[in-house]
């Protein structure tokens, strides 16, 4: 008697597809610049338009997400700073699950690490594919994606 293989699993497939096709994407948001969150290669900085297979592998799949939570400052004396933090969750979730669970961890992380004064901007990156990022490249994406445009609480006095 033949050994019965195992069956072709659409799901399975759509997911390994929608995995490939988020290599080296992420999901940013930056408060200064409202609501919207922007697709962007890890890569080469860039925006990536975005289009409906991307939309749906990003919202209707669930993801290993990891998350690299920012806060931006600057000093009186002009320097630029950001302190990070990584989360990574261990269960797959939706991208909309997500949104709930970050909400209240970024408020905890912002309290704890950041100077209110020398609050610029509250960032975040979340990577489908479970990427962390190292300084100098968060320092080099942030630059790019015109992070650091939002006055300080500082500056806002002295006007």
């Amino acid at each position: 008697m033949s050994v019965r293989k195992k069956k072709y699993n659409p799901m399975k497939t759509i997911q390994t597809q929608a995995s490939y096709g988020l290599k080296n994407l992420a999901v940013f948001f930056s408060q200064a610049k409202g609501e919207s969150c922007d697709v962007v290669n890890t890569k080469s900085f860039n925006n990536i338009q975005i289009t409906q297979s991307i939309a749906t592998a990003i919202t209707g799949l669930r993801h290993n997400w990891s998350i690299t939570m920012l806060a931006l400052g600057r000093r009186q004396d002009g320097q630029e700073y950001f302190k990070a933090e990584n989360v990574s969750f261990n269960v797959p979730m939706f991208q909309s699950e997500l949104a709930d669970a970050l909400q209240d961890m970024h408020k905890d992380f912002i309290n704890r690490s950041m100077n209110k004064l020398h609050l610029c901007n509250i960032c975040w990156f979340a990577c489908p594919r479970g990427t962390d990022f190292n300084e100098n490249h968060l320092g080099e994406m942030l630059t790019k994606l015109d992070a650091w445009d939002n006055e300080s609480e500082w500056e806002l006095q002295c006007q």
